[in-house]
């Protein structure tokens, strides 16, 4: 029962509801870029002053489809029965904990998981 996923749009008003959050993560990644630019001074600029340019924008757009192809492949890639998606999800929630040292209830989770329909 392999789903395919298809392209989508994301509809403006989402992404107006969430502006904040990107321009936060945009700011975030120009100003951690010492590869591109490894002036402090231009890093800051580009993040707050809205000196940005294709290149900029280009890099953050890689890093959110990096992010969202990780997220699939951790999730959903080879998933055949909703079983799968549980064991997959619970061991993203493992590592994640692990990495980021997080307290994160897995039974809570686990219980989470059995009431979503499939």
């Amino acid at each position: 029962m392999t789903q395919d996923i298809n392209p989508t749009k994301i509809f403006g008003d989402i992404l107006i509801k969430n502006s904040d959050d990107l321009m936060f993560n945009f700011r975030l990644i120009m100003l951690l870029d010492k590869n591109n630019e490894p002036s402090p001074e231009k890093r800051i600029e580009k993040a707050f002053r809205g000196n940005k340019d294709e290149a900029d924008e280009a890099l953050y757009e890689s890093y959110v489809r990096g992010g969202v192809e990780v997220l699939y492949e951790k999730l959903m890639n080879g998933v055949n029965s909703p079983d799968d998606y549980v064991n997959r999800l619970y061991d993203f929630l493992e590592e994640f904990n692990e990495r980021y040292n997080q307290n994160i209830d897995m039974e809570q989770t686990l219980e989470f998981c059995r009431k979503i329909k499939i």
